[in-house]
């Protein structure tokens, strides 16, 4: 495990993560190795899986005996892959692609659009429609959306002498709040991350990163950029948190 939990009070939502990355990391589980590999105490593990399996995010599985061990046969918890969905947003300087996700991890929809340059005049219209399909891909399932996660890089408008551009369009980026711009075509709440660093959190939370505490995560392609993860936890750069600090401002 990355981290473990607290018995503290006020340590929920904290605790609630917990749990899921363990499930995340070792598959189904009874509450009592939940509670081993976290440190919380059986309580408090029980009520925290009785809460998501009320909120449809956790369910359980047929009983199983464990052989060597006395006692009733144990209660997997697991994910409960529908029970909740996300949509992720990626906006390139060659391409945008918008994808849904479900809460085991499964693409369930994905659609790229590739382009010679990013121009911010056609790219939110594009990203618009996607985002409408994306959601009504989903059928019924659309009300459990829980978000939207946009990655991209950080001064778009910072790489004209890159491409064979128009005067002015990538210019135009640097005026540009790409959170605001994509909360502003959606009731669902966006977040927004650098992309390496997005693509760092991903490897932590989804990828070869579950198993390790610490790691540098590297990107190598048109440009080079990575993240790092020290005692399971992602630490951004000093660019992304000035970029995040200004869009704060």
């Amino acid at each position: 495990m990355h981290s473990v939990g607290s018995n503290q009070l006020g340590m929920r939502q904290f605790n609630e993560r917990i749990v899921l990355q363990a499930i995340r990391l070792h598959g189904a589980l009874p509450k009592a190795d939940i509670a081993r590999l976290t440190r919380l105490s059986m309580q408090t593990v029980s009520l925290i899986v009785d809460h998501l399996i009320e909120d449809g995010l956790f369910a359980k599985d047929p009983r199983v005996r464990v052989r060597g061990r006395i006692g009733q046969p144990s209660v997997p918890i697991s994910l409960r892959a529908d029970g909740a969905f996300s949509i992720g947003v990626k906006v390139g300087r060659r391409s945008l692609d918008v994808l849904s996700m479900d809460f085991g991890g499964s693409v369930r929809m994905r659609e790229t659009l590739e382009y010679a340059y990013p121009d911010p005049a056609t790219r939110f219209p594009a990203l618009d429609e996607r985002l409408t399909r994306a959601t009504a891909a989903l059928g019924d399932d659309a009300p459990k959306i829980a978000g939207i996660g946009v990655a991209a890089p950080l001064w778009l408008g910072g790489w004209r002498d890159f491409f064979d551009t128009p005067p002015g369009v990538l210019a135009a980026w640097n005026d540009i709040d790409i959170r605001e711009r994509i909360q502003a075509l959606t009731a669902l709440p966006v977040h927004f991350a650098k992309d390496t660093t997005a693509a760092c959190a991903a490897e932590l939370v989804m990828g070869q990163g579950r198993g390790l505490r610490n790691f540098l995560y590297v990107f190598i392609g048109t440009f080079i950029g990575g993240g790092l993860v020290i005692d399971g936890r992602l630490h951004e750069g000093r660019a992304a948190t000035r970029a995040r600090s200004a869009r704060c401002r």
